[in-house]
């Protein structure tokens, strides 16, 4: 079994609200993604292509996914992942990974690096070959814990 935690250290133990969330943050299961234990399909994918240059909040639970979270390379289309640390990214299938990074949008259209960041969580990669891919052409990839 492969695990991969990445843990927020900020000294809280209840999870963030979303009251202290700028617009920039999106929480994801305000947007329909299930925290249940159920399927996530396309969805997540959708979401994540529908708020390029912003950041994606999963609350408490789990998110048992489909197909793998897919973040794109071009830098001016960024989106970050910041999870609770009490939320947790599995599959029930058998994936290529849980979540590539730099694998869509593959024109870098921007003159400006940023870093893309993944932050807190548990990645159970239990049913995938890999936990997290980073594509090696993107080069500004931070997991923080």
């Amino acid at each position: 079994m492969s695990c991969l935690a990445l843990c927020c250290c900020s000294g809280k133990e209840e999870p963030i609200g979303q009251d202290s969330f700028s617009q920039d943050y999106v929480v994801v299961t305000q947007h329909g993604i299930k925290n249940d234990g159920s399927e996530i399909g396309k969805e997540l994918n959708d979401l994540v292509k529908a708020n390029y240059g912003r950041t994606l909040y999963f609350p408490p639970g789990v998110y048992r996914l489909s197909e793998p979270i897919v973040l794109p390379y071009d830098y001016s289309k960024n989106v970050n992942l910041i999870l609770d640390h009490n939320a947790e990214v599995t599959s029930s299938k058998q994936l290529e990974a849980l979540l590539k990074i730099g694998f869509s949008e593959m024109k870098n259209t921007s003159l400006m690096r940023l870093f893309s960041f993944v932050e807190g969580g548990t990645f159970n990669a239990e049913n995938a070959d890999i936990g997290i891919w980073v594509n090696g052409l993107k080069q500004l990839v931070s997991l923080r814990t």
